[in-house]
């Protein structure tokens, strides 16, 4: 069905008609974009825009992705 940016939210629709929506920060995904790019300035201006809530699941992302310095350094624990 589509995306809603005020909500972060990501909704579709199965053929039974079934609507089902999922959490989706675009920044996010933007940030794993550019990590995934090797552009690391670009990752860093996502970067701000993303709540702490998310800093451990980005710091694995890093981290399987051979960032580990970047991934201790976002890291909370």
């Amino acid at each position: 069905m589509g995306y809603d940016g005020k909500q972060n939210r990501l909704y579709m629709i199965d053929k039974n008609f079934n609507v089902t929506s999922y959490s989706l920060l675009l920044s996010v995904v933007n940030y794993q974009s550019a990590i995934l790019n090797e552009d690391i300035h670009g990752a860093e201006l996502y970067f701000k825009d993303i709540p702490e809530t998310y800093y451990n699941k980005l710091a694995k992302f890093l981290e399987s992705n051979d960032k580990k310095e970047m991934a201790f350094q976002i890291t909370p624990d």
